[in-house]
């Protein structure tokens, strides 16, 4: 999706292309004279004066002359002159988990060390999406991948578009702001930003959701999507169920039909040896992921996830009223 090139603006819609150097200046069509602006700034800028926009050194300069706040829109090269310390620093980390070496280093450490060097290394993983939300947002600053910028970058790290999409505006409207940018320690699964960035207040619902977490261990998702929906009258229409049950489980058919009964859709019970593979195999999404325990952290559009234990429900939602 891409948006207003102007730090201070973002809209994402109405987008123009505005040239730099005007073409009354003999201003070129070169892309690195173009930028992306929505149609607001261009008429600020062209009709109003009151945006003024100018090529600096690391990008293109934003300054609003009403507010006098300034902000640069970053062009930085794609290819790299050398090594950096920072891809140096994540390389010793992928070294670390070399599992030949990480099984011979932990075999003289007393049960109490290997204890919290698992939960360290459970951390680590459940961080790791918050670091690649500050990757996404970086690339999504610069005006290296055009028009199209979230589908090029996408295509960069090969994510899904969605994934991209909600990684960047998570880190924008939530990690990366002021405000709430120590929420990362309290909650770390993607799953509670994605709930809040979908808000009309993203940083004050994920707020209440470290709170309500920081009082209560218990406090989950579930709660946490009721709390929202309590809030704005928001609920979901199921219309459909795909259950995917393991093989022999009967108490996962059982718990099947109770909600075919209960719920009046239909529900389809799907046997699966491998949970893991659920989402290529039984919803055919496979830009979306799921996670060590077969859970979907990135559901294709227009689906949502129930969990019930070591069962996966997969419903096709309708409508949000």
């Amino acid at each position: 999706m891409p948006w207003c090139a102007n730090p201070l603006c973002g809209r994402t819609f109405g987008l123009e292309e505005h040239h730099i150097q005007h073409r009354s200046q003999l201003g070129t069509d070169d892309a690195e004279n173009l930028v992306l602006i929505c149609r607001e700034c261009h008429r600020r800028h062209h009709d109003l004066g009151l945006l003024v926009i100018e090529r600096v050194e690391e990008g293109v300069r934003f300054t609003d002359k009403e507010t006098g706040e300034t902000a640069v829109h970053r062009r930085i090269p794609q290819e790299a002159d050398g090594p950096s310390p920072i891809t140096d620093a994540a390389a010793l980390i992928i070294n670390f988990f070399d599992l030949p070496s990480f099984s011979l280093a932990i075999k003289g450490e007393p049960d109490e060390v290997l204890a919290v060097l698992y939960d360290q290394v459970r951390e680590i993983r459940k961080r790791a999406w918050q670091a690649q939300a500050a990757i996404i947002a970086e690339l999504q600053e610069r005006a290296n991948y055009g028009d199209e910028a979230t589908k090029g970058i996408a295509e960069r790290l090969g994510i899904s578009v969605r994934t991209a999409q909600y990684r960047g505006k998570i880190y924008r409207e939530i990690l990366g702001h002021p405000e709430t940018a120590d929420v990362g320690d309290i909650l770390l699964e993607e799953s509670w930003y994605r709930e809040a960035v979908d808000t009309e207040e993203p940083r004050r619902w994920i707020q209440h959701a470290a709170d309500r977490k920081a009082e209560d261990a218990t406090y989950s998702i579930r709660k946490f999507r009721a709390d929202i929906a309590a809030e704005t009258g928001e609920t979901v229409s199921v219309t459909a169920l795909v259950v995917v049950c393991r093989e022999g489980n009967t108490a996962d058919r059982k718990l099947a039909q109770k909600l075919e009964a209960s719920l009046k859709v239909p529900v389809t019970v799907v046997l699966a040896k491998d949970r893991h593979r659920l989402l290529e195999d039984v919803v055919g999404a496979g830009d979306a992921e799921a996670d060590a325990g077969g859970h979907l952290a990135d559901p294709p559009a227009g689906k949502d996830v129930i969990q019930h234990g070591a069962m996966a429900a997969v419903h096709a939602r309708e409508a949000w009223f």
